[in-house]
């Protein structure tokens, strides 16, 4: 029943309350990419199971600068048995990639940093609320489906210009809901390749404009995408 109550968040504005940020970014990431990003200690691995997009990350933003808020509730930490009836739909569409960081830290990661602030919303009440609902924008935004809609698909010799990912990507957000896209550099293609793409979303989890990476590409290694790059399948 929590699931259908959650199901409903995409049709009716949810009632307003305080809150300490005004939108969300939701990531998306090319889990090769996240993996040409890390570092060797991070034993990024994409598990056998994992074939498309996946979720990087559900962020509450809107803070100073536009960033954060951050971890906002120490007394609440990652409870792994709090997820038990989505792990395995989370393995899948939000799988942590970084083995050699433990089993769980993504996830430990992304509720520890950023879904105790999203216990804010009176959408989210839980833990397993936070990630449910990441998964269901993942369905919701399936950016595999977005891309190849546009001819756009994983190759191992084609570049692709930004202009046609961006607008794919757009058309499926509707404007003025402009997207952010990202990149990192592959040295073993010698060319940059797509990593990330961020929707922006209000506090009812539906589009807006992102405002939150105008001015610089977010992580380490992360970089704005040239006007052409590469979009490598997972597995050779």
């Amino acid at each position: 029943m929590r699931l259908v109550a959650l199901l409903l968040l995409f049709a009716p504005a949810l009632a307003s309350r305080p809150e300490t940020y005004d939108y969300y970014v939701f990531a998306q990431v090319w889990p090769y990419s996240a993996c040409v990003n890390s570092v060797p200690s991070d034993g990024c691995e994409v598990p056998a199971n994992v074939s498309t997009w996946t979720v990087h990350g559900l962020w509450p933003s809107g803070g100073p600068n536009d960033l954060g808020p951050f971890d906002c509730n120490s007394s609440y930490p990652f409870d792994v048995s709090q997820i038990q009836p989505i792990e395995g739909m989370l393995t899948i569409g939000w799988p942590n990639l970084m083995q050699g960081l433990g089993q769980y830290s993504t996830w430990r990661h992304e509720w520890n940093k950023h879904g105790t602030c999203a216990l804010q919303s009176p959408a989210i009440d839980s833990e397993l609320d936070y990630f449910t609902i990441g998964l269901l924008l993942h369905y919701k935004h399936q950016v595999d489906r977005i891309l190849s809609d546009a001819g756009i698909v994983p190759s191992d010799s084609t570049r692709y210009n930004l202009t046609d990912f961006y607008l794919a990507v757009l058309e499926s957000v509707g404007l003025p809901n402009y997207p952010e896209i990202n990149c990192t550099w592959d040295d073993a293609l010698q060319s940059q390749v797509i990593y990330q793409v961020y929707l922006c979303l209000d506090l009812q989890f539906q589009p807006t404009p992102c405002r939150h990476f105008r001015n610089t590409a977010y992580g380490a290694g992360v970089q704005f995408c040239r006007n052409t790059f590469m979009y490598p399948p997972l597995r050779g």
